[in-house]
C-alpha cells in the first residue's frame, strides 16, 4: 500500500533573518498571546495597542545615552475610561525582544501636567522644571519579548483629569545594546509632533538642556500603562461574557482560549480561567490565566472543559461565570504547529512533485495570510515505499535573493515533525530556486 506523503516546507531569508513559513499541509491555526504581569484586580488603562513598533521610546539603546518626551493627551486618557483627577503610582513600557539591560538599566523619569500638544521642534522641549521627578533608579537585569516592564513610581503622579501628560525618560548608562524595538503607535496630535527624540554616544544629554548629536521628532512613540486610581470601581455582580461552545484540543500544543463581553474598564475587577476534566463540573484555577485572551503554552491530553470568571473585589462584589466551553481531543494528523511571520517579501509562489503515483502541482499561491498557507485538503502526493519524489519550487520575491530549505514528512501520521527520519530535506546553502528529490523509507 502506498505511503502518503505530507509536505512541509520552512524558508529562510538572508543574512541568517528568520523571512517566512509556509506550507502545504498544515492545518492554519494563528495564536494570538496575551501575556500580563498582573494577577490581581485590574487599576491601569493602556494607551497605544496593536502589534506596530518603534525604535526611539522611551529610550533608543542602539546609542550611550538617550532622552526621550512624549506627551499622551486628556482625550486618549478618557477614552480608556480615566475621566477624573487621579493619582499614578506605576507606569508600564512593552519591548519586544528578550534581552539584557545592562547597557542601559539606569533610568530617570519625569512626568508633568501640560497644556501643550505636541512639539513644533527639537527646541520645543518641555523643561525639566515644569516636570516632577517620579523615578530614578535601575530596571530590571533581563527583559522578555513582549512581556511589560513594570515601574513603581517613586513619587506618585498627580494627574489633574484634564491636563495631557508628558513622560520624559532620560537613560544614563554608558554603553548601548543591540537595535531596539518597544511595542508603539501611532497617533498625530492637532499640531506638531507627539515625541521629540536625543540621542548620542560618549557625552550624556542634559533633561534641563537637551540636545545630541541626533535629535528628531515623530508621531510613533511607546505604547504606555498608567496604573493608580484611574478608574471608577465595579459595583455588584460583574459580566463573565460568553465563549465559544466548543474548542480542539491538540495535546501539548498552545491553545488559545478567549472570552468575549466581560466586565473591563473599571477597578477592582479581575479575570480567572478554570478548567474541568470533561463533564465533571469541578473547576480549577489556571494558574496565571487572568486575562480575557489567553494562550495556554501546552494544551491538557486529555478531554477537558473551560470557563472563564470574572470578580468584583469591592465592597458587595460577587463573581460571576461565562457559559462552559467543551474541549475535545483533535486527531493527530490535524495538530500540527503553525509558523507565523511578519514578512511579507519572501515566501514560496510554486511548488510541485513529479514522479509519484499522484502529485502536486501547487503553483502560483501568492502570500498567504500571516506568512502561513495550509494546503492540506487541496494538494496531497503519494508513492510506492522504496521509490522517489522529485521536487521543485520557486520563490515569490525578487530572484537576487535566496534562501535556506527543509522538507519534512511526518510518516507516522502522528502531527509532529520531530521524529528521526521526517526530515527529508535541507539545501546545503542558500538558494534561488529549489530542485531535488528524496526516497520514500
Amino acid at each position: 500500500m502506498a505511503n502518503r506523503l505530507f509536505l512541509q516546507l520552512k524558508k529562510l531569508g538572508l543574512k541568517n533573518k528568520i523571512a517566512s513559513i509556509i506550507t502545504v499541509n498544515l492545518c492554519f491555526i494563528f495564536l494570538l498571546s496575551s501575556m500580563s504581569l498582573r494577577s490581581n484586580a485590574q487599576s491601569y488603562i493602556q494607551l497605544g495597542s496593536g502589534t506596530g513598533t518603534n525604535s526611539y521610546f522611551p529610550l533608543y539603546y542602539l546609542y550611550d545615552y538617550s532622552y526621550t518626551q512624549t506627551i499622551y493627551t486628556a482625550a486618549e486618557m478618557n477614552a480608556q475610561g480615566a475621566l477624573t483627577a487621579a493619582t499614578i503610582t506605576k507606569i508600564y513600557y512593552k519591548p519586544t525582544a528578550s534581552v539584557s539591560t545592562s547597557n542601559w538599566k539606569d533610568w530617570v523619569i519625569y512626568m508633568g501636567n501640560t497644556t501643550q500638544t505636541g512639539f513644533s521642534s527639537t527646541a520645543n522641549y518641555i523643561p525639566v522644571a515644569n516636570m516632577t521627578e517620579v523615578f530614578n533608579g535601575q530596571i530590571l537585569a533581563n527583559t522578555m519579548a513582549n512581556t511589560w516592564i513594570e515601574i513603581n513610581l517613586a513619587t506618585p503622579f498627580n494627574w489633574d483629569g484634564t491636563s495631557n501628560i508628558v513622560v520624559a525618560v532620560d537613560e544614563n548608562t554608558m554603553g548601548w545594546g543591540s537595535s531596539p524595538n518597544w511595542a508603539g503607535y501611532t497617533l498625530a496630535p492637532s499640531s506638531g509632533s507627539k515625541g521629540i527624540y536625543f540621542y548620542q554616544d560618549n557625552n550624556n544629554i542634559s533633561p534641563s538642556s537637551p540636545s545630541a548629536n541626533s535629535s528628531g521628532t515623530t508621531n510613533n512613540v511607546a505604547q504606555i500603562r498608567f496604573d493608580g486610581t484611574l478608574l471608577p470601581s465595579c459595583t455588584g455582580t460583574p459580566n463573565a461574557g460568553t465563549v465559544p461552545a466548543t474548542i480542539g484540543i491538540c495535546p501539548g500544543q498552545p491553545l488559545t482560549l478567549v472570552d468575549t463581553g466581560s466586565t473591563s474598564g473599571q477597578s477592582n475587577i479581575s479575570g480567572q480561567w478554570q478548567s474541568s476534566p470533561s463533564g465533571q463540573n469541578t473547576w480549577t484555577n489556571i494558574t496565571g490565566a487572568t486575562t480575557p485572551t489567553y494562550t495556554m503554552p501546552s494544551a491538557p491530553a486529555v478531554a477537558t472543559d473551560f470557563r472563564y470568571s470574572v470578580t468584583c473585589s469591592a465592597p458587595g462584589g460577587t463573581t460571576a461565570y461565562s457559559n462552559t466551553m467543551v474541549g475535545t481531543i483533535t486527531p493527530a494528523n490535524q495538530c500540527y504547529c503553525a509558523p507565523t511571520n511578519t514578512n511579507t517579501t519572501y515566501y514560496l509562489n510554486n511548488f510541485a512533485t513529479t514522479g509519484g503515483i499522484t502529485n502536486i502541482t501547487n503553483n502560483n499561491s501568492g502570500l498567504s495570510p500571516n506568512g502561513y498557507g495550509n494546503f492540506y485538503n487541496q494538494y496531497q502526493v503519494s508513492q510506492l515505499p522504496g521509490s522517489s519524489i522529485n521536487f521543485t519550487g520557486s520563490f515569490g520575491s525578487s530572484s537576487s535573493y535566496s534562501f535556506g530549505v527543509k522538507i519534512w514528512v511526518d510518516w507516522n501520521q502522528n502531527g509532529s515533525f520531530n521524529d528521526p527520519g521526517e526530515l527529508m530535506y535541507t539545501s546545503t546553502s542558500y538558494i534561488t530556486a529549489l530542485t531535488g528529490s528524496f526516497t520514500v523509507p
